[in-house]
């Protein structure tokens, strides 16, 4: 089982950050990395973050360990303070698989107080019709804080998703007992940036 591995902070400058991304897709694939894609935050595009799927956590820092240096100096990142980087497992929540269409990400993220309840009302959510604009749905545990759960979508665009929250929200919240909890929420558009895909 692939662990997810998310990197997300603000870039000094998108160009410089873009040509290190595209020489990282050029290099041959290191061990262990199953894909990479990078993604512009909605209304604040210079705050990106990288997605990708390893092996597990070690194989990830074998490759920041060996291409960390050169990566930053190409990025002419000034810094990366502020940037944060999450190792998220897979949960036994149902999914819905991609289609392959790489659209719109919704990051939501929330310490829901009881899993069983949660992974439920997943189960719930996926079994209801299809709706339109969804490509994929997937549910993590934080690696370090498996309390800590990331719930990510692919939808064609942000307001298709808010028409499907504002429809089930409020029911899935009272399954999954999380009303009222904070729910961190991040809208990503793709970059176009180089993309390593799966094999």
């Amino acid at each position: 089982m692939t662990v997810l591995v998310t990197m997300r902070g603000r870039v000094s400058n998108w160009d410089s950050f873009k040509g290190a991304l595209d020489w990282y897709a050029g290099l041959p694939r290191p061990a262990g990395l199953h894909w990479s894609r990078t993604y512009r935050r909605e209304g604040d595009e210079d705050y990106i973050v990288m997605m990708e799927g390893w092996d597990d956590h070690d194989s990830y820092h074998k490759s920041t360990d060996a291409l960390g240096e050169e990566f930053t100096e190409r990025t002419k990142q000034k810094s990366w303070d502020g940037w944060e980087t999450e190792v998220w497992a897979h949960s036994d929540a149902p999914h819905l698989e991609s289609d392959g269409t790489r659209s719109v990400v919704v990051w939501m993220t929330v310490s829901p107080p009881d899993w069983n309840a949660f992974r439920d009302t997943v189960a719930w959510a996926t079994s209801l019709p299809k709706p339109k604009g969804l490509h994929s749905t997937q549910v993590y545990r934080n690696e370090k804080d498996p309390n800590l759960v990331l719930d990510l979508e692919e939808w064609d665009s942000h307001d298709i998703w808010m028409q499907f929250a504002d429809e089930v929200g409020e029911e899935f919240n009272e399954r999954a007992k999380t009303g009222g909890l904070e729910w961190e929420t991040f809208i990503w558009h793709p970059s176009d940036a180089k993309v390593i895909d799966s094999h």
